[in-house]
């Protein structure tokens, strides 16, 4: 069920394997008020300054930086899924014949656009969507 990356991540004790693991949600606790003051991208420079200070060679630090590193890697997952739901709302509407639909996902794509969109809704409503999505057919 695991590749032998997540194997040894396992086996490092830093995350642990336990649960519905195949469910959506998760036990999560997004700090929104810091994402809308930083945004996507700003949020990722606060990553990289703190994994700049790590010293690998002390084992509480080593375990700092992977969970720093999959924090990274989850916030550009969630950039590039908002930008490719633009981008197909954008294709979308190309192919779309109904004018007031055609509109509907030019404004789609508009409001997905970048790191910060428009509004703090946009913002918040295409994070709550990526982190709640359901993995399988339970949720």
């Amino acid at each position: 069920m695991f590749t032998d990356e997540q194997k040894g991540l396992l086996a490092t004790g830093i995350i642990k394997a336990e649960g519905n693991m195949t469910s959506g949600d998760a036990h999560l606790a997004v700090n929104f008020p810091l994402l809308l003051e930083k945004g996507l991208d700003g949020l990722r420079d606060k990553v990289a300054e703190r994994r700049s200070r790590i010293n690998l060679t002390v084992l509480e630090d080593l375990h700092g930086e992977q969970f720093l590193k999959a924090i990274d890697i989850v916030l550009d997952a969630v950039s590039q899924h908002i930008t490719r739901f633009a981008a197909l709302a954008r294709q979308m509407a190309g192919e779309e014949t109904r004018e007031s639909r055609r509109k509907e996902l030019l404004t789609i794509a508009e409001k997905l656009r970048g790191d910060r969109p428009p509004t703090a809704a946009n913002l918040l409503a295409s994070t709550a969507i990526v982190l709640l999505h359901p993995t399988d057919s339970t949720n």
